[in-house]
């Protein structure tokens, strides 16, 4: 009996505070607000990475960017034998900026309308996939690596990617 009740508490507080796998979390992200500052800045720095795999490695597609709005882009060959891996800078593909509060707001927008605080990670399946697309905000990170659901979740990792990449497309930034 106090077995029970035990977890009864425990799907009570996962049930208010927002439990998932790979740990807790709010339930806030549904506003873009949840996701800003109050003076418009993001409250944690957004990565964003797609990797297709081809023969012995992949190749890797990052966006990082800061609370404040700037950003960075590059790309990297990863590959090599098992004991000696290697990770190769593409030189030309890196790009910097700075996004206005209009456009972090945007961002924000984003990913509120893809709730990404409430979205799932990848968990272990036998099927692998050769494109995946790794989100982290803040400490959060989640991966489509794996992932169950792949109809119904899949789309608001690309939604998320493709929108962000949108918005460093138009800022533009320097090479």
């Amino acid at each position: 009996m106090r077995g029970l009740m035990v977890f009864a508490v425990l799907t009570l507080a996962c049930t208010v505070i927002g439990c998932r796998s790979g740990g807790m979390y709010t339930a806030r992200g549904k506003k873009p607000e949840h996701y800003l500052t109050s003076n418009g800045d993001l409250t944690q720095q957004l990565e964003i990475q797609e990797s297709n795999t081809i023969g012995g490695g992949s190749t890797d597609k990052f966006i990082v960017i800061e609370k404040d709005g700037k950003w960075k882009t590059y790309a990297m060959y990863i590959g090599g034998h098992l004991n000696s891996p290697q990770a190769i800078l593409n030189p030309g593909k890196e790009r910097t900026g700075q996004l206005s509060k209009a456009e972090i707001t945007e961002l924000a927008k984003i990913l509120a309308d893809n709730d990404l605080a409430n979205l799932s990670s990848g968990v272990m399946q036998t099927n692998l996939d050769p494109h995946i697309i790794g989100i982290r905000f803040g400490e959060r990170r989640i991966s489509t690596d794996h992932l169950e659901g792949n109809g119904r979740l899949l789309p608001r990792y690309r939604r998320i990617a493709d929108g962000v990449q949108n918005i460093i497309e138009k800022n533009g930034g320097k090479k």
